[in-house]
Parts: C-alpha cells; structure tokens; sequence
C-alpha cells in the first residue's frame, strides 16, 4: 500500500511538473516572440533614423552646392543696390523700392550664410577662435540692434544683468550668430505689444562657472509634442508653416550646432 500511495504521488508530481513546463515553455515562446517584435521595432527605428539622416545630408549638400553658386551674383546685386542708393535726386519710390530689395537680398545671404556654417560644422572645419571681450556690453549691443525691430511691434525688449562687467574669452562670432538667431525668432514669434527678457548671469554646474544666457518671451508658445524637434535641421513648427513668419528650419539648428561648438548647449526651458 506505502509503495502504491508512492507512486501515486510520484505521477502526481510529474504531471504537475509537466504542466509547469509546459507553461514555462509557452511563456518563453512569448517572451521570444516580443522579443523578436522588439528587436524588428529597434531595426525599423534605426533605419528610419538612417533615412532621416541622409535625407537631411542630401538637402543640406544640395542647398549648400546651390549657395556656392548664388553667393557671388546675390553679393554683385547687393552691391549694386548701395551704389544706386547712394546716388542724390532719386524719387522716393526709387529709394523704397532700394531697401526692399537689399532687405530681402540680406534675408538671402543670411540663409546662404547659414547653409555654409552648417556644412562646416558637420565638416569639422568650424573654426573656433577665442578672444577676450566684455560679454555685458557685447550682448548688451546686440540687443539694441533689434530694439528697432522689436519697437515696430510694440514689444518691450529688457536686457538684465547683475554685474557692469564681464571679462572673458569668447569666440564673437559664434556668439554673435547664436545671439542674432535667437532675438530674430524671439521678435518674429513675439505677439504684438509683448515682451522679451534677456538676461545673464553666472551659474555653477559641478563646481564649474558658467554663463547662463537667457531669452524669454510671451509668444505664441511651442505644443509639447514638437518641443522635442525644434532643434532638428529643416522641420518647421506646424501651426507656423503656413504663417508669413514661417522660417527656413535651419536658424535655431545652427544655434545649437554654434553653441556645441563654443562648449556649451542650447535649451528649450520652461
């Protein structure tokens, strides 16, 4: 009877153990199955990253061959334009029809600009050359070069800062990009009758200093789902593309690319 009762719960566990098996392997094969799905999603990813990435190679060696070669005649047009400006006893309708079209032969050559420097960056041939200046009274003179811009708009634009002076080494023309790009979208998005706060200051990041630029506006404000690519190279904010503001999508790219460059980063803060 002992051995009976034995081999009863002998079989007993076995059939118990089988089905745990069983299970184990049914879940495995789930487990093998998501995780091949996962794997397929990460390729799909990668490759669509990898799409993404030449497409932008592709417009960007394509904008700047097209730069190279409008570069010159955009400069002799410029040129020619301040040569009949400067001439007395033109009509008023002349001299305006003059700045309209050094305004937009200047909008040009800022893109053409701009494609370059990115082609540069992505080159390694970005020079990087500091020198040491006043970074108070250098962003201090940047910001009334847009005071014109931004009183046109009634948009009050306040420059603060805690200190007269500020002695350091700084490349001024990386500086002066990264600062021109960020007031020129700032007054272009700013509503009307809005503001604009530039401030500087100095912080410490693991015992390190640091300047702290900032540029804070009331505009029309950026949707969570696109805050992740505004520093994306050619992508527009979509409520602004067909807006008589929509931009190239390259200013605030350069600006981050310009900032990494410097050492430092570019952020979107709330």
């Amino acid at each position: 009877l002992r051995i009976r009762a034995l081999t009863r719960q002998k079989l007993k566990l076995q059939t118990l153990v089988d089905e745990k098996t069983e299970k184990l392997l049914a879940q495995n094969s789930i487990l093998q199955d998501q995780r091949d799905e996962i794997a397929s999603q990460r390729d799909k990813v990668m490759e669509m990253t990898r799409l993404v990435h030449e497409a932008d190679e592709r417009k960007l060696r394509f904008f700047t061959n097209v730069s190279h070669e409008i570069r010159t005649p955009l400069t002799l047009i410029l040129g020619a334009a301040d040569l009949l400006y400067a001439e007395s006893g033109l009509p008023v309708v002349v001299k305006e029809n003059l700045n309209r079209i050094h305004r937009n032969a200047e909008s040009l050559h800022k893109l053409i600009n701009q494609l370059l420097d990115l082609r540069k960056i992505d080159s390694g041939l970005m020079p990087l050359e500091p020198a040491e200046g006043d970074m108070v009274s250098f962003i201090a003179n940047k910001v009334d070069l847009f005071r014109t811009m931004a009183s046109q708009k009634g948009i009050a634009l306040s420059y603060k800062c805690s200190f007269n002076e500020l002695i350091c080494m700084f490349d001024h023309d990386i500086v002066d990009k990264v600062l021109t790009n960020l007031l020129s979208n700032a007054v272009k998005y700013t509503r009307d009758s809005g503001s604009i706060d530039v401030s500087l200051e100095l912080i410490q990041i693991q015992e390190a200093d640091f300047l702290q630029i900032g540029i804070k506006d009331n505009g029309s404000g950026i949707s969570l789902s696109e805050q992740s690519r505004i520093f994306d190279r050619f992508y527009r904010i979509k409520d602004l593309k067909q807006s008589k503001t929509s931009g190239s999508g390259i200013g605030l790219a350069l600006a981050r690319d310009l900032a990494l460059v410097h050492g430092g980063e570019l952020a979107l803060v709330h």
